[in-house]
């Protein structure tokens, strides 16, 4: 994944929410997003959980995550919430925004 400040790392784990945010309603190309309940510190991606998001696409072999100007994996930015520890649940809304929710605190 790349992190907002452009650093290209491995994206934590623990995942434990994932969803599929169709592009313009389409059903073959969309936005895969993944939470992590991780709770130990990492000198690049901070201290605890978050959220991954990639780009994907259907084609006739499968999904595939495709590039996006932002890099193929993407770190959500926390830091104008104060940050984030362990991202367990989570929703789509109707109008296709993410909502993600804290499971310890």
């Amino acid at each position: 994944m790349t992190t907002v400040g452009g650093v290209k790392t491995l994206a934590k784990d623990w995942n434990a929410f994932n969803a599929y945010v169709p592009i313009n309603g389409r059903s073959d190309s969309g936005y895969l997003i993944v939470s992590h309940e991780m709770i130990k510190a990492d000198a690049i991606l901070g201290d605890g959980g978050g959220m991954t998001v990639m780009s994907v696409a259907k084609n006739k072999d499968g999904w595939r995550v495709v590039d996006h100007p932002k890099g193929k994996f993407r770190a959500v930015d926390f830091s104008k919430v104060g940050g984030t520890l362990a991202n367990c649940g989570g929703a789509v809304l109707a109008n296709g925004n993410v909502m993600t929710a804290e499971e310890w605190g």
